[in-house]
């Protein structure tokens, strides 16, 4: 009996050292990082670069929360977060163009951009917005967070409507 457990002794560490390189092996064999050629890297979405982006974030009621993203080829992306669809994430559709064709005409004039909302007062509930757009002489970008204007809110109420009448698939 004493030549048994003194085999078994010997046996257990013999036992302890596989497990250990084979815990080695698999740690790094898992870790190993792999060289991909940059042709196949390349992931073909068809979605095109966006021309106008509209981002609506939350208020202290059910505001919609989403960013909007008119496409260069008329589509339109929308990563909705809350209040609007019925579950969050990423949707498309091809949105009515005369609305676009409407609301980028309200956005051509580049005073537009440039408003002073300073006499203006404070809303407390104003969820905060901003839009970009990738006009031709460059990028404009306006942010609201607790003012604004009726020229504004104009082409924001236009944004909602666009977005809310539009059928978004998944």
């Amino acid at each position: 009996t004493l030549n048994n457990s003194h085999s078994l002794v010997f046996v257990f560490p013999q036992m302890k050292n596989i497990y250990y390189i084979l815990i080695l092996f698999i740690v790094t064999t898992a870790c190993q990082t792999k060289t991909v050629p940059a042709e196949t890297t390349k992931i073909e979405t068809g979605i095109k670069p966006f021309v106008l982006k509209f981002d609506r974030g939350p208020c202290f009621g059910k505001c919609p929360v989403y960013t909007f993203y008119l496409l260069s080829d008329n589509r339109a992306i929308i990563n909705h977060r809350a209040n609007l669809l019925d579950t969050a994430g990423w949707y498309i559709t091809n949105p009515d163009q005369e609305a676009v064709v409407e609301i980028l005409e309200l956005l051509e004039p580049q005073d537009w951009w440039m408003q002073d909302l300073s006499n203006f007062p404070e809303i407390a509930d104003l969820p905060s917005t901003t839009l970009t757009y990738h006009h031709p002489a460059g990028m404009r970008t306006i942010s609201i967070q607790s003012r604004t204007n009726e020229s504004l809110e104009n082409v924001f109420e236009k944004f909602t409507h666009l977005v809310g009448d539009s059928k978004w698939e998944p």
